[in-house]
């Protein structure tokens, strides 16, 4: 699944998942504000969940600090305000982050920790317990991103086991994107909305386009 066609197509999906302007395309400059942080407090995001208090914003930076960006030595002196809670109302750091964003060194970073943080986690865990097909290690991607694993009270809801220990990849599939889908629909505010993420892939399903032929 490190195929460059399905990296693509993973890629252009949380794209869509995450941009507020609703393109598949990489928004390498948007920088969000939401009380999404530690304790539900304000904190910045950059592009598709790159978070200031999930560590992922820092990553980057310290990625294009090392490609030697045009803004290194500014960006250099945040590593201990990243912790901040305060950092959203920083209007020269909000300022930077999009500036940068113009230069391929930041692209290349948030491209490269996006990379390693979200989807190879994901492959990895997809490939440890059997899975083969395109569709899978889309949802374990989506699933990563927006929660950084596959979690286990999800996982655990159902009795069909995953291929590696004799289970039916497409049953076990299907079982997790519908619990996934109940605990949306059960949740209240901005995770309530987000029943379009299961809600595609089971569609698919429906298609039986296993393969992401999209």
């Amino acid at each position: 699944m490190i195929d460059p066609k399905y990296v693509n197509i993973f890629n252009r999906f949380l794209n869509l998942c995450e941009n507020d302007n609703g393109s598949p395309e990489n928004d390498y400059r948007s920088v969000y504000i939401y009380n999404d942080g530690n304790g539900g407090r304000k904190q910045v995001t950059l592009s598709k969940g790159f978070t200031q208090d999930g560590g992922n914003l820092w990553k980057v930076i310290q990625e294009y600090i090392n490609n030697g960006g045009e803004k290194a030595e500014f960006f250099a002196k945040y590593k201990n305000k990243m912790r901040d809670g305060s950092l959203y109302q920083d209007q020269a750091f909000i300022s930077a982050l999009k500036t940068a964003a113009k230069e391929q060194d930041m692209k290349d970073a948030q491209d490269k920790v996006f990379l390693n943080v979200y989807l190879q986690p994901a492959f990895n865990w997809a490939e440890s317990k059997g899975f083969v097909l395109p569709l899978s290690y889309g949802v374990a991607a989506d699933s990563y991103l927006h929660s950084g694993q596959m979690s286990p009270k999800l996982v655990n809801s159902f009795a069909e086991k995953t291929p590696v220990n004799g289970g039916n990849e497409k049953v076990w599939m299907k079982a997790y994107l519908e619990a996934r889908l109940a605990w949306f629909n059960r949740a209240s505010g901005a995770l309530h909305t987000c029943t379009f993420r299961p809600r595609f892939f089971l569609k698919e399903i429906e298609k039986n386009n296993w393969a992401l032929n999209c």
